[in-house]
């Protein structure tokens, strides 16, 4: 599975940006942690037989790796955030910062987890203060 970070019309930032998502790959997404909660949120609300058929829930699933109500629900995604010539985005495991128009990537920082144990996403989009 793979993301990108869609910009203004820029196609060639938005190659550059293109990487592998763990965090949303179903494949992977499915047998964590994440989903194994949200399938016991759902029991509690009484939908432990899944979504009901009206909720589409088989688009998620193919673009987020999410398939429970709840993880459903309680996806966010990132948000860029653009600081000056910088691009800081949040994508899984990592925060990352890229040039907002060449997309080369600046920085990285690592966020402490297991992904494909854990699933979900393991940090927020950013925020400046």
């Amino acid at each position: 599975m793979e993301e990108t970070i869609k910009s203004t019309g820029n196609k060639k930032l938005e190659l550059a940006l293109k990487k592998t998502a763990v965090h949303i790959d179903y494949h992977i997404q499915n047998y964590t942690k994440y989903s194994l909660d949200s399938g016991v949120l759902d029991s509690i609300n009484g939908l432990h037989i899944g979504p009901p058929k009206v909720a589409h829930a088989e688009a998620p699933y193919i673009h987020l790796g999410v398939k429970r109500v709840s993880s459903i629900q309680g996806y966010r995604g990132s948000h860029p955030v653009i600081s000056g010539e910088k691009m800081i985005v949040t994508r899984g495991d990592k925060v990352l910062a890229y040039n907002k128009d060449s997309g080369k990537q600046l920085w990285v920082i690592p966020l402490e987890g297991d992904l494909n144990r854990l699933g979900g996403s393991l940090g927020s989009s950013p925020s400046l203060a």
